[in-house]
């Protein structure tokens, strides 16, 4: 396991990837709302601080490895519903 520090940079790196795509989407996509563009990035932002405060807080009496493991499966769910939402907008 990762220290958390490393895991926080990496989530934040993450989430400015994402956010940089939804910019990028908003300004290419003329057809595509732009409130459309704003949900998804505050969907981003919601999200990098939802994961930022799981990954400092784990759940009591769930062993690290375990809990760890389920939260990596989560952002990975997580980041592949926004990016195919992403993928909608075109």
């Amino acid at each position: 396991m990762a220290n958390k520090r490393k895991l926080k940079k990496a989530i934040d790196w993450m989430t400015e990837e994402l956010m940089l795509g939804c910019a990028m989407a908003g300004q290419a996509i003329k057809e595509s709302s732009s409130e459309d563009v704003a949900r998804l990035m505050e969907k981003v932002l919601h999200l990098q601080g939802d994961l930022r405060c799981r990954i400092s807080h784990p759940e009591p009496g769930m062993k690290q490895k375990a809990y760890f493991k389920a939260l990596r499966e989560s952002i990975n769910k997580e980041l592949e519903g926004i990016l195919e939402e992403l993928r909608e907008l075109k």
